[in-house]
């Protein structure tokens, strides 16, 4: 059997539903994954994000969350958001990221781009800019949250990974 992929559409109104349309017409995405797209365009406008487009957007995460834990899907790829737009629907998570871990009642998880032959792990988590910069700098310690990323990593990607912590301010 081929993994299953869904992929959220993201915001409607976004980049997200022609780049999904274009990647998968692309003919470079691997062909033995099956793959679903989750989420409708609709009456969506191009550029102009919406209260409307956001709960189109939340409606295929919630989609793509039930596909996951019932086993229809093995992992989740996922479109831009417009966040502001999330927040003013009630959408209480920092991103996307946070929000398939609380549905999937996950606590050891981290965010990852993959691209070419490699794979990337945020070690850091969403902070906007305008409260991080007025937060005393501390020591971090990045190592010990990499060991807690890298069974994740080895298990879903047999590829070479690589951490990536934003500067601080």
């Amino acid at each position: 059997m081929h993994p299953r992929i869904g992929i959220t559409l993201g915001d409607p109104a976004g980049v997200g539903p022609e780049i999904i349309r274009a990647a998968l017409a692309s003919g470079q995405l691997p062909r033995d994954i099956d793959y679903k797209v989750i989420g409708q365009v609709g009456a969506a406008v191009a550029g102009t994000s919406s209260p409307d487009s956001a709960r189109a957007a939340f409606g295929a995460m919630e989609e793509a969350a039930r596909l996951a834990k019932s086993g229809e899907i093995d992992a989740v790829v996922t479109g831009p958001i417009h966040k502001a737009r999330m927040a003013e629907i009630g959408f209480e998570f920092p991103g996307q990221t946070e929000f398939f871990a609380a549905r999937s009642n996950t606590k050891n998880f981290a965010m990852l781009l993959t691209g070419g032959g490699i794979t990337v792990a945020l070690v850091t988590t969403h902070v906007p800019w305008r409260i991080r910069k007025n937060r005393p700098r501390r020591n971090r310690n990045h190592r010990s949250r990499r060991r807690r990323i890298e069974p994740i990593t080895s298990h879903f990607w047999p590829i070479p990974f690589s951490f990536y912590r934003s500067p601080s301010p």
